[in-house]
């Protein structure tokens, strides 16, 4: 904990302290790696589930299409 030291008690002349900055280069490194390993997993799940919305959407699609034409056929078929 740092002494409180008012404005008017200060010495004329202290220097401030320099912290000094510690490179944690190994860590930062492995973060790094922690980092891009999760978003190509990340990537590679948006993939699928891409894949299955499209593959969902084409089902939906398909099924629209022909009921729209089987009921286009009954009405013609009726009238």
């Amino acid at each position: 904990m740092t002494p409180s030291i008012d404005e008017d008690q200060r010495t004329f002349g202290a220097k401030t302290s320099k912290i000094e900055q510690i490179d944690a280069g190994r860590a930062d490194k492995a973060r790094r790696v922690r980092l891009t390993e999760c978003c190509a997993q990340r990537w590679q799940f948006v993939q699928r589930v891409a894949k299955l919305n499209v593959a969902a959407v084409g089902k939906i699609a398909y099924r629209h299409s022909r009921q729209r034409n089987t009921r286009f056929q009954i009405g013609a078929r009726n009238t």
